[in-house]
């Protein structure tokens, strides 16, 4: 897969020098999830390889051999976020069914980034940042 524009303006301000040397089999991959994927987080994924950036873990598709991240992928993470979105209501002025959030990311403090998949081509799916955690006071 070749780098989309948008992953090459990120390479600009956060090289990937310290990437992995895993690969990603989308097929396989999006064979798993029982859906296609966005071109960007492919190319991200490509790009940077599993991992982490600061405080935000970009889940994989699949399980992989990374210590501490074999259980934080999208297959992994997909039914307990849909639990909680129903559970919860989703986030606020988002009106999306828990099977059409499909998660991507996960920091700290319980928040959460997810695809809606509202639309056929995953290249037009919006994401929702969800932070179930609020302030108190």
């Amino acid at each position: 897969m070749t780098v989309r524009p948008d992953v090459e303006a990120l390479l600009r301000i956060v090289p990937a020098e310290h990437r992995g040397e895993e690969r990603m089999d989308w097929t396989a991959a999006e064979a798993a999830l029982s859906t296609r994927l966005p071109s960007d987080y492919m190319s991200f994924i490509d790009t940077y390889g599993v991992g982490d950036i600061e405080e935000l873990v970009i889940l994989q598709p699949l399980p992989v051999d990374v210590p501490n991240l074999s259980g934080c992928h999208i297959g992994g993470m997909s039914e307990g976020l849909r639990w909680v979105w129903e559970k919860e209501g989703g986030a606020p002025g988002v009106s999306a069914r828990p099977e059409t959030v499909l998660p991507w990311g996960t920091g700290c403090n319980a928040n959460e980034l997810a695809w809606l998949m509202t639309d056929s081509d995953p290249d037009n799916w919006p994401v929702v940042a969800w932070r179930r955690q609020v302030s108190y006071g």
